[in-house]
């Protein structure tokens, strides 16, 4: 059945509009066709290859080489995923396998990178497990234009940290950028590292010394990572280390300090004083020793002592070191280079008599006093048993100038007084002698 169409104005009007519709569609349908057709022939793959086994096998990075081949970098596990090691593949223009390379890798996939270097060999960043911390480190390897390893570096803290792309920089020396749970502020942070053409990131440390000493070895030390660096301390003679400043935190070290397992800069300054000792003056009963106690005295300096009987009592014996010396007014420590020790001992002075009822032990010959003296002098002698006693004064050249004592002494503790009157002033010895012991000393007539 045909219904008729009556053609007004208005109806010719909307078939125009039909037919341009209609054309526009059509174009834009055939300029579709043709941009398909352009896309399909642009892209069209040249060639296309694998690489594996029945492993899992991943392709990270790739660069076209220098002779027209491409170089692929990529994780490898063979075994499944407890080994993934890292995977280079080295191709022709046409990607067809020249030969293929492995390097111990870490416990997972994780990007990593390659390039050709300037001497035609090849750099690989990724990562590998240590069991030092039992973390994965950044694995650095340099191969030559055949894949062999020349060396691998690794780095890293206690945690995870992982090498993801590699760049070698005009210098010829190689940046690295990565992510790090070692360092930085905490979780995954983001890691760039710098490393010279062998691979070995440098870092410095800055040693110095104050005055009166040396540090070994001095100024900026360049360490590359991971080494360990010691530095030694000599004080000048007289000095000693005072303190110690690693990082400016600090340390109980004399001798030397070591860095260890280096991964920072660091900073070390040492700093000497004078080195100071003790001496101990000690003083018996009755009389006293000025300065007394412990004194301490820096190096190279002098000390005096000096010794004050109590009123009736004179000085009996000096002892310096253990040894008895002939000081009866003071003592000088010049240039003091140790530890000393100085006992002063007093005794009571009476004429030529019994001193005491007790028996001495030991046979001794006492320092006389005053020393020394114009023109008498009291010496004093114990005797524990009863003996022939001598006790003789010769001047320097061993003559006999006096006879003090000369027969048989019962035991008990002696005093006898000496008149030089007739003596001219100088050095003599006076000298104590039985069977069984004989003692020498020194004294000094100064008229």
């Amino acid at each position: 059945m045909w219904k008729e169409i009556n053609f007004t104005k208005e109806n010719i009007y909307s078939l125009n509009q039909i037919i341009i519709m209609k054309s526009i569609i059509s174009l834009i349908a055939i300029l579709f066709l043709i941009l398909s057709f352009a896309e399909k022939s642009f892209t069209q793959i040249t060639f296309q290859k694998t690489f594996g086994g029945s492993g899992s096998d991943v392709g990270y990075s790739v660069q076209q080489t220098s002779d027209g081949g491409y170089v692929v970098s990529g994780m490898t596990a063979p075994l499944g995923f407890s080994i993934v090691d890292v995977y280079l593949i080295k191709t022709d223009s046409s990607g067809n396998t020249l030969w293929t390379k492995t390097f111990p890798g870490s416990d997972t996939f994780k990007r990593n990178s390659v390039q050709q270097t300037s001497d035609g060999g090849y750099a690989v960043v990724g990562s590998t497990f240590t069991l030092v911390t039992f973390s994965n480190d950044v694995y650095l390897i340099k191969t030559n234009a055949n894949g062999d390893s020349l060396w691998a570096k690794t780095f890293g803290g206690s945690n995870d940290d992982f090498g993801m792309f590699i760049r070698q920089t005009s210098d010829s020396e190689f940046a690295i950028a990565g992510v790090t749970t070692s360092f930085g502020a905490g979780n995954n942070d983001a890691l760039l590292l710098k490393t010279n053409s062998s691979g070995n990131i440098i870092f410095s440390i800055t040693s110095t010394s104050g005055e009166n000493g040396s540090i070994s070895p001095s100024g900026i030390v360049n360490i590359n990572y991971g080494s360990s660096q010691r530095f030694t301390f000599s004080p000048n003679i007289g000095y000693r280390v005072d303190s110690v400043l690693v990082d400016e935190i600090k340390k109980d070290s004399l001798v030397g300090y070591t860095f260890k397992n280096i991964n920072s800069n660091h900073t070390i300054s040492v700093k000497f004083k004078i080195s100071s000792y003790s001496i101990t003056a000690i003083a018996g009963s009755h009389g006293t020793v000025l300065p007394s106690g412990t004194v301490n005295v820096n190096y190279g300096s002098s000390q005096r002592f000096t010794f004050s009987p109590n009123t009736g009592y004179h000085i009996d014996s000096v002892i310096v070191d253990g040894m008895q010396t002939d000081s009866t007014i003071g003592y000088t420590f010049y240039d003091v280079t140790a530890n000393h020790r100085i006992v002063v001992k007093f005794a009571l002075s009476t004429g030529f008599a019994e001193l005491s009822n007790n028996i001495p032990t030991v046979f001794s010959l006492h320092q006389n006093f005053p020393n020394p003296f114009n023109p008498t002098t009291e010496i004093k002698f114990d005797i524990p048993v009863d003996v022939f006693t001598t006790l003789k004064v010769y001047d320097v050249l061993g003559k006999e100038v006096a006879t003090l004592v000369n027969g048989m002494e019962t035991a008990g503790y002696k005093s006898v007084k000496f008149d030089a009157t007739s003596l001219h002033s100088g050095l003599y010895f006076y000298k104590l002698t039985t069977p069984t012991f004989s003692q020498t000393r020194k004294l000094l007539l100064l008229k």
